[in-house]
């Protein structure tokens, strides 16, 4: 049987990762998006690109959420 403190201790460390990649997260997409919308051609293009990026990061985190809250 496995130690219950073990696995509070997986648990503490997944979600630090978790939170830690969110983090990277909001800063890679603060910059591209900064980039995107300063040095591309079109707005129309760059708000696009930028709410497909959002759209799959939240749904990549969101699923990431839900199995932390099962883990």
């Amino acid at each position: 049987m496995t130690d219950p403190r073990i696995l509070t201790v997986f648990n503490n460390i997944f979600e630090l990762i978790f939170y830690v990649l969110l983090l990277v997260f909001t800063i890679h997409a603060l910059i591209v998006s900064y980039h995107w919308f300063t040095y591309g051609d079109s707005k129309k293009i760059s708000t696009t690109a930028l709410t497909l990026y959002l759209i799959g990061g939240i749904l990549l985190f969101s699923t990431f959420g839900i199995a932390l809250t099962i883990l």
